[in-house]
């Protein structure tokens, strides 16, 4: 990292990232673990964790503009509490009706977080490599949460889950006081105008892709039990998953610095698709496991090359919050839609609908200009 970038920086902001996103890095343990905790069905479970995520994304998206005039330090700080208390009272929580309000709590929490450390990454001198190594770091975690989860208990279930993401809390939520504050806050809170197109163009982009990738990745843990995977072998598919985000995250800079940020994104946005589509047809346990791996590489290989073309939009990073919510609301919609399509036609559509979105967002970021996003 640069100069500007001073390791208290760096663990800040990889503390917020791993706070921010292991609700939803987590989902299909969280996902597995409420339909046996409670013995209810996807559809329930789908809209539970739709409304925490959108309630995520929607916060992000409202703090983005003012985050120029608040302190990250102190946004970031007042998420985690809400976090804390939402992850603690979820784990002792009896029933859906009562996890309702403390998942919106930790969505709200979640939302903060998110846009503090996006806005803060967005104003470093290389978003892209930060970017990478937050959602490494993230994924560092969540493998390691994953592993003791499944390893030490024959049936996981939701207040192990969210019993572990309160005692998270607890370690990290110090480092949050180091997160980067913002420059010199502009005279106006609204976006420069000429930024709106661009922006506007990315924000469909990130909305499909995230769609169609969630309807994939929440049930996840479901498609390994249709083929009979063992409770065993679906814990070391979803820690495998969390090691390969650790590699996507730190492949994304060498993506971009070897293709071009755009034509990165786009190569990478098909081989994504590819290997969702593998991962819903196949009918072996092995074959799951490998591709759901590569799935992951490649996803978190785009989450930073997206966010980095966000933040080359705005210089005070309010594009890139702003698409950090988009990305959460859109992967909070997945669930619901995902449970739709299969309770519809079964888990076969959900590698159909991959393409389609694949082709919209792969036009859509080469018609990103260039000339508005900073160094593209």
């Amino acid at each position: 990292m640069s100069v500007r970038d001073p390791l208290r920086h760096i663990l800040s902001t990889c503390a917020a990232q791993v706070l921010a996103f292991s609700p939803a890095i987590l989902s299909p343990l969280t996902v597995g673990g409420l339909i046996n905790g409670l013995q209810i069905g996807e559809v329930e479970v789908g809209a539970l964790v739709t409304v925490e995520f959108l309630v995520m994304g929607i916060t992000s998206i409202l703090v983005a503009p003012v985050s120029v005039r608040i302190p990250y330090r102190l946004l970031a700080l007042a998420g985690g509490i809400l976090l804390l208390l939402g992850h603690a009272f979820s784990a002792t929580a009896t029933g859906l009706a009562e996890l309702y309000p403390w998942r919106i709590a930790a969505g709200m929490g979640c939302g903060c977080l998110a846009a503090a450390v996006n806005a803060a990454i967005a104003q470093a001198r290389a978003p892209d490599r930060l970017y990478g190594l937050a959602w490494a770091a993230g994924y560092t975690f969540t493998a390691i949460l994953a592993v003791v989860i499944t390893e030490s208990n024959d049936l996981v279930t939701y207040d192990m889950v969210f019993g572990a993401l309160a005692l998270t809390l607890l370690v990290f939520l110090p480092l949050l006081w180091f997160i980067p504050d913002h420059g010199n806050a502009p005279a106006s809170l609204s976006l420069p105008s000429d930024s709106i197109r661009a922006g506007t163009m990315l924000m469909v982009g990130m909305i499909v892709i995230a769609i169609s990738m969630m309807a994939y990745y929440a049930f996840l843990e479901r498609l390994a039990v249709q083929i009979d995977a063992s409770p065993a072998e679906t814990g070391r598919i979803i820690a495998a998953v969390q090691v390969a985000g650790i590699i996507g995250g730190l492949l994304a800079a060498p993506v971009a610095g070897r293709f071009g940020l755009v034509r990165g994104l786009c190569a990478v946005s098909i081989l994504h698709a590819v290997t969702i589509t593998l991962a819903v047809w196949t009918d072996s346990v092995i074959v799951l496991g490998t591709v759901a791996f590569f799935e992951t590489v490649l996803f978190i290989i785009m989450v930073p090359l997206m966010l980095t073309l966000a933040a080359g939009i705005d210089d005070k990073g309010r594009w890139a919050a702003i698409a950090g919510g988009v990305l959460v609301i859109s992967t909070a919609l997945g669930p619901v839609f995902g449970a739709y399509l299969i309770e519809q036609t079964g888990y076969a559509a959900i590698a159909w609908i991959q393409w389609p979105a694949v082709l919209l967002a792969v036009i859509i970021f080469d018609r990103v200009n260039p000339g508005s996003t900073g160094n593209l």
